[in-house]
Parts: C-alpha cells; structure tokens; sequence
C-alpha cells in the first residue's frame, strides 16, 4: 500500500501494475463487475479430468469443450499443468466464487489458455500465476483484486 499526502493509493497500484504486465503480454483486460456472474455459469460438456480436494478446500473439472472450472473455498495452489495429463487442451479457466487467491504458478504453462474470468471473491494473484500462457487473449479481473505478487 502506497501513502501519499495522507490517502492510500494501494488498490489503484496494483490494478495498473496487473494491467500493464498484461498489456506488455497483448492480453486484453476486461474489469467487469459481471465476472463473477460468468464465473458461476454451468457447463453441460461431459467432463474429461476431475479432482476433489477436500483437504485443500478446491475442486476442479475440465470438460470437453476446454472449460476448466476451478471450485471450492479458500487459496489455490494447484498448478495445473503439472496435475491435468491433457493441460494442453484447456483453453478456458474459470475461477469460480469462494476462491480467494490464484497460487504461485497456478495456469502456468497451459500454451493453449486464451481466456480467464476470475470471481469476485479472488484478492490475490501470485507471482507467474499465468506465466507462459501464450495464447492467452482475455481476463477478466473483478474488482475484488488487491494484491498481485510479482517477483
């Protein structure tokens, strides 16, 4: 957090350091209050790759259009591509309500990602949380973010 002349300029720093890392990178960022609205939609694809964690509080599932949905309450700090054996086909992420934190390096490396939308209940984003998304044209960031951890 930054004090300035007596006002706190914490959340406006962070928004645009997100923002221009991710601009640097040709991603396009959307802030739409909606994001966590799009976030909760339901997918009727059969789903290819599922997990529950019930010790770490998150679930995901990844269906056949390329949808990975990740669920549940609290930080995640699942790194993707090292648990789904068929990274390669997930082309969309979607951070449902109830997550808080997006992990260190938790959509690294998934080459073929092109879209995020992140909820509303997300404050943080650790360092190369989408580091090597190459393909990656869209995020959607709600409000909710406060901190961004960059090395």
């Amino acid at each position: 957090m930054i004090l300035c002349s007596g006002k706190i300029f914490g959340k406006t720093i962070v928004a645009m350091l997100v923002f221009l890392m991710l601009v640097v990178n040709g991603v396009v960022v959307s802030a739409e209050d909606d994001a966590g609205d799009n976030a909760e939609e339901t997918n009727t694809e059969e789903v290819i790759a599922e997990e529950t964690n019930s010790s770490e509080g998150v679930n995901y599932a990844l269906s056949e259009d390329g949808t990975l949905v990740i669920s549940g309450s609290g930080p995640c700090d699942i790194v993707f591509g090292d648990v789904i054996e068929n990274h390669e086909l997930i082309t969309k992420a979607v951070i449902s309500e109830g997550i808080t934190a997006i992990g260190k390096k938790m959509l690294y490396g998934l080459s073929s990602l092109q879209e995020v939308e992140i909820a509303d209940t997300v404050e943080t984003i650790d360092e190369l949380a989408f580091g090597y998304c190459t393909s990656l044209s869209h995020l959607y960031l709600p409000a909710s973010i406060k901190d961004v951890n960059a090395s």
